[in-house]
């Protein structure tokens, strides 16, 4: 999909987020991973709407964002989406659903089976950036 959006003439960025890519370092917790993809995502549009070679042809006002699961999640951030942790907390304190939900990863009983993990605090208390 970028080469074809930079093939009509798109200026595509595409940051490699560390803590959550493949090949770079894992990042402590679900958590930070969360609360660092905004901050990555800033900073690499920053860089690239400073890069002199884009200068006269980058239109901030005209600025689009697209992506899949943790970059759907970035993306929504950016259109103003505010997560609310402890909703998600609740459900999955309440639910089985292993796609959506943290495991533990202790183990239960002789068949190893996870248990439902709960969200942690600074998590919780995280607020998404707000665009002054």
């Amino acid at each position: 999909m970028a080469t074809a959006l930079a093939r009509a003439g798109f200026i595509v960025v595409l940051p490699t987020h560390v803590g959550d890519a493949s090949g770079y370092p894992c990042a402590p917790s679900q958590a930070q991973i969360l609360k660092d993809r905004t901050q990555q995502a800033e900073a690499a549009l920053n860089a690239v709407l400073a890069d002199p070679r884009f200068l006269p042809v980058a239109d901030v006002r005209r600025v689009g964002m697209i992506g899949y699961s943790a970059g759907g999640y970035t993306a929504l951030i950016f259109a103003g989406a505010k997560p609310d942790f402890a909703y998600a907390d609740t459900y999955c304190a309440n639910h089985d659903d292993p796609g959506s939900c943290p495991r533990s990863t202790g183990g239960n009983g002789a068949h190893g089976t996870r248990g439902k993990a709960a969200l942690s605090a600074d998590l919780l208390a995280w607020q998404p950036p707000v665009d002054h």
